[in-house]
Protein backbone atom coordinates (compact mmCIF):
# COMPACT_ATOMS: atom_id res chain seq x y z
CA UNK A 1 0.00 0.00 0.00
CA UNK A 2 1.11 3.75 -1.00
CA UNK A 3 -0.29 6.34 1.16
CA UNK A 4 0.02 9.85 -1.05
CA UNK A 5 -0.91 13.02 1.37
CA UNK A 6 -2.19 15.05 -1.51
CA UNK A 7 -2.19 14.21 -5.26
CA UNK A 8 -2.74 16.67 -8.25
CA UNK A 9 -5.70 16.73 -9.58
CA UNK A 10 -7.12 16.75 -5.62
CA UNK A 11 -10.59 18.04 -6.83
CA UNK A 12 -12.39 20.27 -3.66
CA UNK A 13 -10.85 18.70 -1.10
CA UNK A 14 -10.09 22.16 0.23
CA UNK A 15 -13.61 23.23 0.93
CA UNK A 16 -14.67 19.41 2.86
CA UNK A 17 -11.35 19.91 4.99
CA UNK A 18 -11.24 23.83 5.96
CA UNK A 19 -14.70 24.88 5.68
CA UNK A 20 -16.98 22.22 6.23
CA UNK A 21 -14.27 20.69 8.76
CA UNK A 22 -14.94 17.16 7.76
CA UNK A 23 -12.32 14.32 6.96
CA UNK A 24 -11.68 13.19 3.31
CA UNK A 25 -9.89 10.38 2.03
CA UNK A 26 -9.45 9.29 -1.59
CA UNK A 27 -7.56 6.24 -3.32
CA UNK A 28 -7.03 5.31 -6.52
CA UNK A 29 -6.26 1.68 -7.79
CA UNK A 30 -3.88 1.08 -10.75
CA UNK A 31 -1.15 -1.28 -12.46
CA UNK A 32 1.93 -0.24 -14.43
CA UNK A 33 0.98 0.48 -17.62
CA UNK A 34 -2.76 0.77 -17.26
CA UNK A 35 -2.13 4.64 -19.17
CA UNK A 36 -4.58 6.14 -16.74
CA UNK A 37 -6.56 9.13 -18.29
CA UNK A 38 -4.62 7.92 -21.80
CA UNK A 39 -7.83 6.65 -24.91
CA UNK A 40 -6.67 3.47 -23.96
CA UNK A 41 -6.75 3.29 -20.03
CA UNK A 42 -7.03 0.04 -18.35
CA UNK A 43 -7.09 -1.72 -15.23
CA UNK A 44 -7.03 -5.97 -14.57
CA UNK A 45 -10.00 -7.76 -13.17
CA UNK A 46 -8.31 -8.55 -10.10
CA UNK A 47 -7.13 -5.07 -9.09
CA UNK A 48 -10.39 -3.83 -9.99
CA UNK A 49 -12.11 -6.47 -7.57
CA UNK A 50 -8.83 -5.78 -4.81
CA UNK A 51 -9.95 -1.57 -5.36
CA UNK A 52 -13.16 -2.46 -4.85
CA UNK A 53 -12.84 -4.12 -1.53
CA UNK A 54 -10.35 -1.48 -0.33
CA UNK A 55 -12.58 0.97 -0.96
CA UNK A 56 -15.20 -0.97 0.58
CA UNK A 57 -12.74 -0.91 4.02
CA UNK A 58 -12.24 2.86 3.47
CA UNK A 59 -16.31 3.44 3.51
CA UNK A 60 -17.00 1.04 6.85
CA UNK A 61 -13.97 2.61 8.63
CA UNK A 62 -15.66 6.48 8.11
CA UNK A 63 -18.83 4.94 9.37
CA UNK A 64 -17.46 4.11 12.66
CA UNK A 65 -15.60 7.61 13.34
Amino acid sequence: MMLVPMVGGSGPNYLFINILNVPIVTAGVSCPGSQNHAPNENIRINDFIYGTKHMVRIIKNFGNL
